[in-house]
C-alpha cells in the first residue's frame, strides 16, 4: 500500500449530515490497510469539488459512499455524474488506491412530517 503495512480488524465510519438528495456513488476501493490509508483516501476526495460528502468509508471492507454534487451545465455541456464518477476513481488511483465495483444511485430527498 502507500503509506504502511497491513493492519487488521480496523472499521472507520466517517460521520455525515443525513441530508442526502442526489446521486450517491458507491465504491469498492483496494489497498487500504490502516488509519493513515483511510486519512489519505478521505483527503484524495476532500479536494475534489464532484464530492458533496462521504456517507461511509469502511477500511475493513473498502467501501467507500460518496454523495456527489449536482453540477449546473455549462456552456451547452450537460452535466453527467459518469464524469464525476470518473474523476474520483482518478483522484485514488493517483494516491495510489485501487478502484473496482462502481455503482451509481440516485435518492430523492425525503420530507419530514
Amino acid at each position: 500500500t502507500p503509506c504502511c503495512p497491513a493492519t487488521s480488524g480496523v472499521t472507520e465510519v466517517l460521520p455525515f449530515d443525513g441530508g442526502i438528495s442526489g446521486h450517491v456513488a458507491k465504491f469498492h476501493v483496494g489497498g487500504m490497510t490502516c488509519q493513515s490509508c483511510v486519512n489519505t483516501v478521505r483527503q484524495a476526495l476532500t479536494d475534489l469539488d464532484e464530492v458533496a460528502q462521504i456517507i461511509r468509508l469502511d477500511l475493513s471492507s473498502g467501501e467507500l459512499v460518496v454523495e456527489l454534487h449536482k453540477q449546473d451545465d455549462v456552456a451547452g455541456q450537460r452535466w453527467t455524474a459518469e464524469s464525476d464518477l470518473r474523476a474520483v476513481c482518478n483522484a485514488l488511483e493517483e494516491v495510489g488506491y485501487t478502484v473496482s465495483g462502481v455503482s451509481l444511485t440516485y435518492q430523492e430527498s425525503k420530507k419530514s412530517e
